[in-house]
């Protein structure tokens, strides 16, 4: 579905991402892990078309996105939860939600995605008609990954989904993640620092390191090998 190949992304001088490459295949969940810096928020902002690659290709169902505009690229099926959640926050939790359809036309399909939404999520239910900037921090990013579903998404790009919230509350948020994944069928490309959380619901991952890809592999090779453990996921 997704496919990066040789992709460098440059601020001025400075190299963020120098050759990285990866794929996201059709239903499947893919970790991209590294400390700060590592150029994880980079390659996001390259697949979703706010940062222009300096060089590399990358392709969405086999057609090239050099050029597409942010907007033609969540048009065709790629919805991104930002790192730090970027809510309206004087807005209501419905509006916020509503703003993610901007793409659906008819009152009937909006209310069918709220609903599914709120199946997710039951409590943004209880808070439709509470401001977002009240809500906890768990809420908010329950709620815009719920925006991001109001899209109808097929790829969901998910930017330091933890950030910020209590491990109990990670632990909710990436369980309701893996189960919207497999009842959807939604491939998902997870961009985390914590590697132990992140590949608790990913198929594969890989390791970023200085711009590069430090070592890729499946889950249980990640998880089971002690040398990439030790230096890429902690012991």
């Amino acid at each position: 579905m997704l496919e990066i190949r040789d992709l460098h992304v440059t601020y001025g001088a400075v190299a963020a991402v120098r050759g990285i490459s990866l794929t996201v295949g059709d239903g499947s969940i893919v970790a991209l892990m590294g400390a700060n810096g590592a150029g994880k928020s980079s390659t996001l902002k390259s697949v979703t078309g706010q940062v222009r690659p300096a060089r590399g290709e990358i392709l969405w169902d086999g057609r090239s996105l050099a050029g597409t505009s942010a907007v033609r690229i969540a048009r065709q099926g790629v919805a991104c939860v930002p790192e730090g959640r970027g809510i309206f926050s004087d807005l209501t939790v419905l509006d916020n939600l509503r703003l993610g359809a901007y793409r659906l036309r008819g009152s009937r399909s909006l209310a069918s995605k709220l609903d599914a939404v709120y199946d997710f999520f039951p409590i943004l239910r209880d808070r439709r008609d509470q401001t977002a900037g009240t809500l906890s921090g768990g809420e908010q990013q329950m709620m815009v990954i719920g925006r991001a579903l109001m899209a109808e998404p097929r790829l969901l790009l998910l930017d330091e989904p933890s950030l910020g919230l209590a491990p109990k509350i990670v632990d909710q948020v990436y369980g309701i993640v893996g189960d919207i994944c497999r009842q959807l069928d939604l491939a998902a490309l997870v961009i985390e620092q914590d590697a132990s959380i992140a590949l608790s619901i990913c198929s594969s991952g890989y390791v970023l390191r200085n711009g590069v890809v430090a070592v890729h592999g499946t889950r249980d090779d990640l998880m089971n090998d002690a040398a990439i453990r030790d230096s890429y996921l902690g012991a």
